[in-house]
């Protein structure tokens, strides 16, 4: 099924979760980022059990250090 990540199409199984998702993204660390879906911030204790819908609009916001 499409998803939007970070305004990029991206193709997933049906029933994806967030935590799957992440894995496909090969993102290394869980540590400083955040995710929405539709706009609307998801509790890293929700990433396990929290399904992805078709066209879904999924955000990854990754904090960084500055100054």
């Amino acid at each position: 099924m499409k998803i939007i990540v970070n305004h990029e199409i991206k193709q997933v199984a049906t029933g994806s979760t967030i935590h799957e998702l992440i894995k496909i993204l090969s993102v290394n660390t869980l540590k400083g980022i955040a995710i929405a879906v539709d706009d609307t911030i998801v509790p890293k204790s929700e990433w396990v059990n929290f399904c992805l819908q078709k066209d879904q609009r999924v955000t990854i916001i990754t904090a960084t250090q500055g100054g």
